[in-house]
């Protein structure tokens, strides 16, 4: 029971102090609600408070009043701060007696005091606890504590509020935040707006003030250039008293209020300008006014317009004398105010620069704004010259017309000078030079072209080399400035880039010539090459697309001209030149002639290179006539020699049977003799050519069967490219076969580890075809190509001289026999190389006007009847010898004889005995005596009825090409076999 009710007891006590504990925490919240309540309170109070008032010492009578319902303050002061000295001055107190006052009214910025009220935090004190030079002011006035809260607007200490108690030693916390908040968010913001509102005021009252004495127009606009303010002399002379509030649109008339809000919004965007304005007085009259207009800023506010003018119709009165002076000498005068900037032009300055009335501001500074940039700098300086310079000063420059243009004006100004010595004014006259300067900049200009021209004239007679001529006539044309840049293209017939020049192009100089390569071409160009005249280019950004050139030099214009002469287009010469003399016809003359003097060079270098290439050609042709006439004796003699043995060996196989053991030597024997007249065939058509003895043949056909043959065995492969509708060709057939038999072995020699033989045929018309030296017609174009190892550049010149061989087993007479043969034919031959990448050889085949082969029907040989009787003629008795047992074996009758004279006689005898000769067989070239040619002549004057046969080892000789000329019934050439001879007798016999 006992343990129980002490248990009961002390759970009433604890609950007891639970109670108290929660009563106490109540009343904490009551106070920190009644607190908030307040602060609430004192903060909306002091917010509608300030916001309606409009000075600040109520401002600052209002703060206190609300920090006071605190009530932990019975006194206070508010300091604000001296923009100018730092220093700080008490506007406003409560609850302290005058002594404390005037003892704490000011503090200077650099005293202890001020140091304490910039430190920027709040400062709380208990008077016991302050400094002692504070402690005694404070205990005098009885003062138990003090708190010091910086006045802020933004980041800047605008004053200071300073509250205090002399009843209670410290202040609360929650008294604290609670001023501190209200100094941060209200106090601060409202003391700065009043404080600039009452400067603004007062500004404006002086302003205002100065408005209406000021003896002359004076108005303010707001933003929207409203009428806001008008003075005293408006409502006096203009009756203004109605414009507040109004538009300038709404005031003027039209024209005048289009001036008006033009010069207005120049001003509010510049910040000022000086202005004439027109207004119309009370009396109808019309009143002239030099204008300055400014805008007004400030802080918080949209800037207003302000405006205030001089009248200056007296001084109208006299610039219009002026005008009519200076309109009558087209020269401006005008009239420079140094202390006031201002500008008086007597003359009519905007029908002169193409503005309207109004348009250029009058002062030195709106009239330099005139001034093109390149020349403002030097004016500036001049400008301030003109303030200390006491003699004239003269001066040229640009000024901007109202169409964007610049006219040059020569400025001579004079000053007036003060009792200081220094100008008061300066007088001077402008006088426009643009045509005179335009005039000395064409013919400096003109000059300039017609030095490079000259320059280019003296290149073109002196210069040999084309790429040389073209670099220096590019390098003159700009050198000399007449031009700022200049290039030529030299084209071929099918436009493709054969030369290319040029100075000045810079960058685009390679996107230009690429241009070029491709075939393409820009505008100017593509004009150029249809027209025989200049094309100029006036508007390079309208007129030439996405050319490389568009853009390097924007003011300049271009003039292009194809180069002609003889109605041969060599190419293109293209220049710059300023766009103001795009349209000078001297200009275009010099020009047109400079091209025409190039394309002139051009054709006569063109000529000099085909003289000397035909002297060259000359020269070589002489070369090998020489070399040809001995070795063609040469290769005579030896005919006559072969032709003894080539007999010999084949008679002595007849007689053997081919088991034989010496059979087969005759036919290896036989078979170097084929080569040995191979050669001296070779050797002949190198020295003279031999005439070709044409017949229509398939160049195709020929060409693979000689090729393939040549080139069996060897591991070159042969690949021919051939069209269906191939022309025939009319040659000689022999020839022909040694050109590409020639062409084929030398391709196999390149190529000893093997590769490939292309030759491409096609039809080609010449002039179609770029090649020289040919006659117009229809051709047969070969294009020999293999894949060996080259011939070096040094050596091209020289590939068709004989006796010239890269090999050392070459002889030297392979291309030189194939030059002779094509150039015989009427046609040509060309060649490129590369070291390493192989021989093109390129031939033109005259072509055939018939389309189909000769039918040639076989024949089959008689056997002669042994009175058939021959007579043989030749010098060489080995081969009279061999030709009678050739005859005799074959059933003939032969007779022979030495010369033509010999022939002759026995001729005649035969006939006079009725044991007529059949046929002869006469040599061409008898030495020391008659020859073939001369004795059938003879011949057929006593016989025309004679079958004569003539037979030459000269087989280039023109006899034999054309043997039925002069009389012949057929031909042989020597060394033949009994089989050629045969064949030949059998025809002439039926």
């Amino acid at each position: 029971m006992k343990e129980y009710d002490k248990s009961k007891a002390q759970l009433i006590k604890e609950l007891e102090t639970l109670q108290t504990q929660l009563a106490s925490q109540d009343t904490m919240v009551d106070i920190r609600n009644r607190e908030m309540s307040d602060f609430d309170q004192i903060r909306t109070n002091l917010g509608i408070e300030l916001s309606r008032c409009s000075s600040i010492n109520t401002a600052l009578d209002i703060i206190l009043n609300n920090l006071f319902e605190l009530r932990e303050f019975d006194s206070g002061s508010i300091y604000l701060v001296d923009k100018d000295t730092g220093d700080f001055s008490l506007e406003e107190h409560r609850g302290l007696s005058k002594t404390f006052v005037k003892r704490t009214s000011y503090y200077r910025s650099d005293s202890a005091q001020a140091e304490v009220l910039k430190a920027g935090e709040p400062t709380y004190l208990r008077v016991c606890d302050s400094p002692v030079e504070m402690n005694s002011a404070f205990k005098k006035e009885g003062l138990q504590s003090i708190a010091v809260i910086p006045i802020k607007h933004g980041t800047e200490i605008i004053g200071s509020l300073n509250l205090a108690s002399h009843t209670h030693d410290a202040i609360t916390e929650s008294g604290k935040k609670v001023v501190e908040a209200l100094t941060g968010c209200e106090i601060g913001l409202a003391i700065s707006r009043i404080i600039t509102e009452e400067e603004l005021r007062r500004s404006e009252e002086k302003f205002t003030a100065f408005l209406n004495y000021y003896p002359g127009p004076a108005f303010i606009k707001d933003e929207n250039l409203i009428v806001v303010y008008v003075n005293d002399y408006l409502k006096e002379h203009h009756g203004a008293d109605k414009w507040i509030g109004k538009h300038p649109s709404q005031i003027f008339p039209a024209e005048i209020a289009e001036i008006i809000i033009r010069d207005d919004q120049i001003a509010l965007d510049d910040g000022k300008g000086t202005f004439e304005t027109q207004l119309v007085d009370k009396n109808g009259a019309v009143r002239h006014y030099l204008t300055n207009k400014f805008s007004i800023t400030f802080p918080d506010r949209k800037p207003l317009l302000g405006d205030i003018s001089s009248d200056i119709t007296d001084r109208e009165k006299t610039d219009e004398r002026f005008r009519l002076i200076t309109r009558s000498i087209t020269d401006l005068i005008y009239e420079w105010d140094v202390l006031t900037d201002s500008l008086v032009w007597f003359g009519d300055l905007e029908e002169a620069l193409g503005y309207e009335p109004g348009g250029i501001p009058r002062t030195i500074h709106g009239w330099a704004k005139l001034i093109h940039p390149d020349d403002r700098a030097r004016l500036s300086d001049s400008v301030q010259r003109h303030r200390e310079s006491v003699e004239p000063i003269i001066e040229e420059y640009r000024v901007q017309k109202k169409d964007g243009s610049y006219a040059i004006w020569s400025d001579m100004g004079t000053p007036i000078l003060g009792k200081n010595g220094k100008p008061l004014k300066w007088i001077g006259g402008c006088e426009d030079i643009t045509e005179r300067k335009e005039s000395e900049r064409r013919i400096e200009h003109l000059n300039s072209v017609l030095h490079a021209v000259r320059n280019v004239n003296q290149l073109i007679t002196k210069e040999k080399d084309r790429d040389n001529l073209l670099r220096g006539i590019c390098e003159n044309l700009v050198h000399t400035r007449g031009y700022t840049s200049a290039w030529i293209a030299l084209l071929g017939k099918k436009n493709e880039l054969i030369a290319f020049n040029e100075r000045g192009l810079g960058r685009t100089r390679e996107k230009l010539k690429k241009w070029l390569e491709l075939g393409k071409m820009n505008e100017c160009s593509r004009r150029a090459m249809i027209q025989n005249s200049i094309v100029k280019i006036e508007n390079p950004v309208s007129e030439c697309g996405d050319c490389p050139l568009l853009g390097i030099e924007p003011w300049n214009r271009e003039m292009t001209m194809r180069l002609e002469h003889d109605r041969k287009v060599y190419g293109l010469l293209s220049v710059s030149i300023p766009a103001n003399f795009l349209a000078d016809e001297e200009e275009h003359l010099l020009f047109s002639d400079t091209a025409e003097d190039i394309a002139f060079a051009l054709h006569n270098m063109e000529f000099a290179a085909d003289r000397k290439r035909a002297e060259e050609e000359l020269q070589k042709m002489e070369k090998l006539k020489s070399v040809g006439t001995l070795a063609g004796g040469i290769a005579h003699d030896f005919n006559n020699i072969l032709m003894s043995i080539f007999g010999n060996i084949s008679l002595a196989k007849e007689e053997l049977p081919q088991s034989h053991s010496g059979f087969r030597y005759l036919e290896d024997a036989e078979k170097s003799l084929n080569r040995a007249t191979h050669l001296t065939k070779q050797l002949l058509t190198f020295a003279k050519g031999g005439e070709p003895i044409r017949e229509t043949i398939s160049i195709a056909i020929l060409i693979e069967e000689v090729v393939r043959f040549d080139l069996s065995g060897s591991n070159v492969m042969l690949a021919i490219d051939s069209p269906d509708d191939l022309r025939m060709a009319d040659v000689d057939k022999g020839q022909i076969q040694q050109v590409f038999s020639n062409l084929a072995i030398n391709a196999d020699q390149s190529m000893p580890d093997g590769g490939n033989l292309h030759i491409t045929l096609k039809n080609a018309e010449i002039p179609d075809d770029p090649i020289i030296d040919l006659d117009r017609g229809n051709y047969i174009k070969v294009t020999v190509q293999d894949e060996g190892t080259g011939i070096a550049r040094e050596h091209l010149d020289r590939i068709f001289d004989p006796y010239f061989s890269t090999k050392q087993s070459g002889s030297g007479l392979g291309l030189a026999t194939v030059y002779s043969i094509v150039n015989r034919h009427g046609g040509s031959i060309t060649v490129d190389s590369k070291l390493g990448r192989g021989t093109t050889f390129t031939l033109f085949l005259p072509a055939s006007e018939s389309q189909y082969l000769p039918e040639h029907p076989e024949t089959k040989r008689s056997i002669p009847e042994k009175t058939t009787r021959i007579l043989v003629m030749d010098d060489d008795e080995m081969v009279r010898n061999v030709v009678v047992v050739m005859l005799e074996r074959s059933g003939y009758s032969v007779i022979t004889t030495c010369d033509g004279e010999q022939m002759i006689e026995i001729y005649k005898q035969a006939m006079n005995a009725g044991e007529a000769f059949n046929a002869v067989i006469m040599d061409l070239t008898i030495p020391g005596g008659k020859g073939g040619k001369e004795a059938n002549k003879e011949l057929l004057s006593i016989d025309p009825e004679a079958r004569s046969i003539v037979s030459s080892g000269y087989t280039d000789d023109p006899v034999l090409a054309n043997y039925t000329e002069y009389g012949f019934k057929g031909f042989v050439s020597k060394p033949f076999t009994r089989t050629e001879l045969l064949n030949v007798l059998d025809q002439i016999l039926k």
